[in-house]
This record gives structure tokens, C-alpha cells and sequence, in this order.
């Protein structure tokens, strides 16, 4: 839960050195943790791989399923796959879990917000 945490600051926030750094270590320590398959999807959509995104958000939903930010990730990259119906229904799951509340058009810029965010960084962090 502590580095879900610091994760969402770091994406907020921009820092990308934080963000790397903290998924480095959790990669190490917890392969398998829900929030490392995230990163790991953040990875396939800035490589434009959203079959391969949805993949490691799967995973991270099958043991997180409460998790409203990962089911925005599960829709967000569906509708970048064109499968927009599916994506709904997902969005209809994270609607009430996502800061912004109950407003679809504010959890998916938040979605947004935090995927590109999350991309840049890691992008970032590749051309060093």
C-alpha cells in the first residue's frame, strides 16, 4: 500500500526520478505486487503495446479488484484498443473509487492525467 501511495504522489507530482527509483525497488522486493504490474502496463502504453498494457493490467486487477485506478487503466487502454463497450464498463467500476468523485468526465482526466504522466516519466527516464 505505501508504495501504491508514493506512487500516485510521484505521477501527481511529476517526479520521475522518485517514481523510477521506487519502482526499481518494488520491483525487486514484490515482482508480483499489483501496483508493479501497473508500472509494468504504464511501460506497454508508452510503447504503444496496449494489447501487451492490458495484459499487465489484468494482472494487477485479478489481485487488486477494488483498485478504481486500475480499472480506469483497464478502460482507458480498451478504448485505445477501440473497445469502447468493454471500456464502459470499466469506467462505471472505477467512477466512485477515483479522486474527482462520481463525475465521468473528471475520473477520466484523472486517468489520463496519470497515464501520461507515468509515460513521460518512463520515457524520460529511458533517455538518460
Amino acid at each position: 500500500v505505501a508504495y501504491h501511495n508514493l506512487s500516485t504522489v510521484y505521477l501527481t507530482m511529476g517526479c520521475c526520478n522518485e517514481l523510477i527509483k521506487g519502482y526499481e525497488e518494488a520491483k525487486k522486493r514484490f515482482p508480483e505486487d499489483p501496483i508493479v504490474h501497473i508500472d509494468e502496463g504504464f511501460m506497454e502504453l508508452g510503447a504503444e503495446n496496449y494489447n501487451g498494457a492490458l495484459t499487465k493490467f489484468k494482472l494487477a486487477l485479478e489481485k487488486w479488484s477494488l483498485s478504481g485506478v486500475c480499472n480506469g487503466y483497464m478502460a482507458y487502454t480498451l478504448e485505445k484498443l477501440g473497445r469502447y463497450e468493454e471500456a464502459k464498463q470499466y469506467w462505471n467500476l472505477c467512477i466512485l473509487r477515483v479522486p474527482g468523485g462520481v463525475n465521468l468526465q473528471k475520473v477520466q482526466t484523472f486517468i489520463e492525467k496519470m497515464v501520461n504522466n507515468a509515460v513521460e516519466c518512463i520515457q524520460t527516464s529511458e533517455n538518460k
